[in-house]
Parts: structure tokens; C-alpha cells; sequence
């Protein structure tokens, strides 16, 4: 999406006020504060490694690790922005033991010094980032009961963010939306996820090697994704509530493996393993009616128009 489309969807609605992101240097981080910055905000991107060269133009880097609370709240003290975006975590589905004292510590604690900075600073609006991996086994999430079913160090420690999350708006009146992702893809995504890891070996003209390829995934594109984010910070009907962000179909993995391959031309022939990559799962596809009814937001992305900006993405 052009930074034109931005701004003829949101117009003046975020000029000139301050925005935080944490995980600037992230996939979707640094796509959200580019995106930011189009709209005229005068944003601040927060990371361990921030630093001008490895995130958008006109954003501020800051360096801070959000496991040290004290610079943290003297950071938020004295720049006081308006809108904060947490996206910083530690991103894998990986389920081995190794995972979890990382995830408590990056994902989970980071988290929650946020919150605790936040309630004592304050700001107009958090948007806080959860994840489709919270469902687990649950194949189609209930848009009332959002029963969650973690099975990964990373879903559980979202799972107990999130829940925090909900706490600190009911109890402490902080005022957070919290957001869903499902399969997020795109230009700038880390090489060993799905997508661009297909695209990268047909660039290369070498066969993929995939896991059993059946399960269904819900695949959206990145900048559907920010403008979710963009909508949870100006709805004020959404504080409180928890929202899926994905396309609401899903295509199994080797739909979507197979569907790079011809897009791009190729005879390559993907090796599925026939092996199960992780334990516990089954179809994951969300639920956006409540995105689609509060947020007034929908994907705009197909598939297709989303794969062919990533492919060409990719390409250069």
C-alpha cells in the first residue's frame, strides 16, 4: 500500500501527535513506523539495536532494553507519547524447553514493564500486540468466547500478556486495544518463515523442503496488518477488546507453497517431509467479525496481490 492510500484512508488523523514503537527493527514494526511517519507523526522506534541505519527514515531510534525499567519510565517521562505500539517480543513457535525462560523474560516481563511504566506515565491509547498462535489447537477462534489454547512457550507467554493486558484497562484504566496477527508475510520478513523462505529458494532454484504441507494457515498481508494497528489507536469503542486480524480463509501450506512456485514461473517441485513440525496443532483461521464490526477494518490484500508484492519484493 502506498503512503497515498495511507493517507486517503487515515488523512490528518495522526499529524503531528507522538507515537512509540517497540520492535521498531521488526517486520512489522518498522513497517508500522514507516507508515507512521508517512501520516506525519513524529514517532520514536524502540529496540535493543535501534540505530538510524536499521530502521525507517524520520523515525527516532532509541536503544533500550524494556527489562530495565528504570530508563524505561525515565524514557516515557520525558518524551510522554501519545500513542504506544508494542510489538517487541522474541517470535518463534518453536516448542523446545530451551524457549522458555526467553519468552518469560523477552516476551512476557517486557510486557509487563510496559504496562507498569505506562500506568505510572500514562497515554492516550496501547496497542498490544497478541498473536493467532494463542488459539493452538482451536481451529476457527469464537468471536465471543476467544478460548485460548497456547502450545508453545511463545503462545503461553502472549497468552499471560494479554491477559495483563486486560487486567491493567479494567483495573488500572490504561487505555489498550489488543491485537491478534494471524500468518503475517511481506517484504522485509526474516528469510527462514514460510514465504519468503519459498520464495528465496526459487529464486535460487532450489527445492523447498516443507514439514507435512496439510494444515491450514491464515495468511495476511503485512500492511493489512499496520492498518489494523493504525484503526485500534484511533477507535475509542475498541479499549478493552481483543481483536483477530487475518484474511478469515485459510489455504493449507502447500497451497500456499505451491502457489509462490507458479506465480513465479518455476517447474520446482517442493519436497514435503511428511513430518509434523511442532506438537498440538491444527488449523489456525480467524475470526474477524469483531475487527470488521468495531475496528471497521478488513483485510484489502488478496492472497495473490499480497504474494506478487512479496515476490517482487524479494527480487530486487
Amino acid at each position: 500500500m502506498s503512503d497515498s492510500s495511507l493517507v486517503k484512508e487515515f488523512g490528518d488523523a495522526f499529524a503531528g501527535k507522538s507515537a512509540l514503537v517497540t520492535g521498531v527493527t521488526g517486520f512489522v514494526g518498522w513497517h508500522l513506523a514507516e507508515a507512521l511517519t508517512s501520516l506525519g507523526a513524529k514517532v520514536y522506534g524502540l529496540s535493543r539495536t535501534a540505530e538510524e541505519s536499521n530502521i525507517p527514515p524520520g523515525v527516532r531510534p532509541i536503544r533500550l532494553d524494556l527489562l530495565d525499567m528504570e530508563r524505561l519510565v525515565e524514557f516515557l517521562s520525558s518524551t510522554r507519547p501519545r500513542l504506544v505500539f508494542h510489538l517487541a517480543s522474541q517470535v518463534t513457535g518453536d516448542q523446545d524447553v530451551s524457549l522458555v525462560r526467553p519468552m518469560i523474560e523477552n516476551t512476557f516481563l517486557s510486557s509487563i514493564n510496559l504496562l507498569l511504566a505506562l500506568q505510572q506515565v500514562g497515554c492516550e491509547r496501547l496497542v498490544h500486540t497478541g498473536s493467532g498462535e494463542e488459539y493452538g489447537r482451536n481451529p476457527v477462534p469464537n468471536q465471543e468466547e476467544q478460548k485460548e489454547d497456547p502450545t508453545s512457550p511463545y503462545a503461553v507467554a502472549k497468552t499471560c500478556s494479554v491477559l495483563f493486558a486486560k487486567l491493567f484497562t479494567e483495573l488500572y484504566r490504561v487505555p489498550i486495544v489488543v491485537l491478534r496477527p494471524f500468518l503475517i508475510y511481506g517484504p522485509r520478513q526474516a528469510p527462514s518463515k514460510l514465504i519468503p523462505y519459498t520464495i528465496l529458494n526459487v529464486l535460487a532454484n532450489e527445492t523447498p523442503n516443507i514439514s507435512t504441507g496439510t494444515q491450514k494457515r491464515d495468511a495476511v498481508y503485512v500492511m493489512d496488518v499496520v492498518r489494523g494497528y493504525l484503526k485500534a489507536a484511533l477507535s475509542e469503542r475498541a479499549v478493552g477488546g481483543i481483536f483477530n486480524l487475518g484474511a478469515g480463509s485459510g489455504f493449507s501450506v502447500r497451497e500456499i507453497v505451491e502457489k509462490i512456485i507458479a506465480m513465479m514461473g518455476s517447474d520446482l517441485q517442493p519436497h514435503f517431509t511428511g513430518d509434523a513440525t511442532r506438537a498440538l496443532e491444527g488449523d489456525r483461521i480467524a475470526d474477524i467479525a469483531r475487527a470488521q464490526k468495531v475496528l471497521d477494518w478488513q483485510p484489502r490484500w488478496s492472497l495473490k496481490e499480497g504474494l506478487q508484492q512479496t515476490i517482487e519484493w524479494y527480487k530486487v
